[in-house]
């Protein structure tokens, strides 16, 4: 299995990146982040998009405000065409409104296939 990484990124979000798809067919992500809250109790997460369509979370929740609590690590598996059509765009962006990141937060998206 090969693996590309796509994203590397500090935040804040939201983070977009374009890259070329190297096979036709199902392929796996690999997404991992960190993120806080200004409140307590409160869930948090990242929402992973390719081409503007959801795919899924990486979710979190935090106890206290104003500590940064790294997220559940996800693997998403998609289909991904290949070719002319085969320039896509990651965007990782905020799952839930109490969501807050910034230059303290870290955000990395790979391709595996």
């Amino acid at each position: 299995m090969a693996a590309m990484t796509i994203l590397s990124s500090i935040g804040p979000l939201p983070l977009s990146a374009q890259f070329q798809a190297p096979a036709d067919g199902p392929v796996t992500m690999f997404v991992s982040g960190s993120a806080w809250t200004q409140t307590g109790g409160k869930a948090i997460g990242v929402m992973l998009s390719i081409d503007g369509g959801t795919q899924g979370v990486c979710p979190g929740y935090c106890n206290e405000a104003n500590s940064h609590h790294t997220l559940i690590p996800v693997m998403l598996t998609m289909n991904l065409s290949y070719g002319s059509s085969g320039t896509h765009t990651v965007s990782l962006t905020a799952s839930t409104p109490d969501t807050v990141s910034d230059a303290n937060d870290f955000y990395q998206v790979t391709l595996l296939y």
